[in-house]
């Protein structure tokens, strides 16, 4: 299973991973991998400076990640296992490999002689929806999503396909400012709920404040941009948080 755990890494390289990983496999990207700065890396993935910067270093250290003429890009993962004991049997050599951007799993059951618990098959259901086959339309994975959440619940129980197909659907509606604002929100420890689907269903996500026609409050920054194909007016902050676009400096309040 690709969680912290399985690859001794933590939430936080867990999240630069999976996000360089994506930008790597893409079939929609020119470039592969990515090849922007550290700071900016950190501001998409809601992590601290530090700890994006601790992150990759430690992917480079432990050759998941490598970086060439400034654009980090991923490491084919190979043989890492997982094993378990089961009444004393250890399972061995039950990789999860990733080739040909395609996810091929090991099958247990074609030996008759080794048994496969349910963990096991809910792992592989896991990495194969959320690393073989990234949603495009979204700019954060489930994966990442899921990490957070155990992250900031402090669990690793182990939900059934239909909780994770149906936490997924509802995530991979979101739009990416909204699962950027959440998993900021998980990673604060603002927010969580005890379920999947309500964390997601039930998050208040703040919408940018568009002060054209408006009293504008003294001391803000503001600039001229499109919010969801609608021009408006903006702080600088609401700006760099939603990801704006044609953002053109428009007066000091």
């Amino acid at each position: 299973m690709w969680l912290p755990s399985g690859l001794n890494l933590s939430p936080a390289e867990c999240r630069v991973f999976a996000y360089i990983y994506g930008l790597t496999e893409s079939k929609h990207s020119k470039t592969k991998g990515y090849n922007g700065s550290v700071r900016q890396l950190a501001k998409d993935l809601g992590l601290s400076l530090g700890k994006t910067s601790d992150a990759l270093r430690k992917l480079q250290g432990d050759n998941r990640i490598t970086l060439t003429d400034g654009v980090y890009m991923s490491v084919q993962l190979m043989n890492d296992s997982v094993q378990l004991m089961n009444d004393s049997v250890q399972l061995v050599n039950e990789s999860v490999q990733l080739v040909n951007e395609s996810v091929q799993l090991v099958n247990p059951l074609n030996n008759p002689h080794k048994e496969i618990n349910k963990e096991m098959e809910r792992n592989n259901i896991i990495a194969r929806d959320t690393i073989a086959t990234p949603n495009s339309q979204t700019l954060f994975s489930f994966y990442e999503f899921l990490s957070a959440y155990r992250a900031a619940t402090n669990t690793n129980v182990q939900y059934s396909d239909e909780t994770l197909a149906d936490a997924r659907n509802l995530w991979d509606a979101l739009k990416p400012w909204k699962q950027k604002q959440l998993l900021r929100a998980l990673d604060e420890g603002t927010w969580s709920k005890p379920r999947l689907d309500w964390t997601i269903t039930d998050y208040h996500f703040r919408e940018p404040m568009n002060y054209a026609g408006k009293e504008i409050p003294s001391g803000l920054v503001l600039y001229r941009a499109k919010f969801e194909d609608q021009k408006g007016i903006y702080t600088e902050q609401d700006v760099r948080d939603f990801d704006m676009t044609d953002a053109k400096f428009f007066m000091n309040a």
